[in-house]
């Protein structure tokens, strides 16, 4: 995987999520183990459909706002 950005972070009540824009180079994440467990690779096309809770909401926002400054 290759990091092309942070995204934003998705406040939650006791921790926080990061997103980071990231482009699938090989492998998967799946083979490092538990430190790696909850990330996910999600095509744009399928984010909505992941990203379902209230808290992670703005995440969509924040990603279609990036996907129109790249037009």
């Amino acid at each position: 995987m290759e990091l092309d950005g942070y995204l934003c972070n998705s406040m939650r009540l006791l921790s926080m999520t990061r997103y980071y824009l990231a482009r699938r180079t090989g492998g998967n994440p799946a083979d490092m183990g538990w430190e790696s467990q909850a990330v996910h690779l999600v095509p744009v096309t399928q984010l909505a459909q992941v990203v379902s809770h209230t808290y992670d909401q703005p995440v969509l926002e924040v990603l279609r706002a990036h996907l129109v400054r790249q037009l």
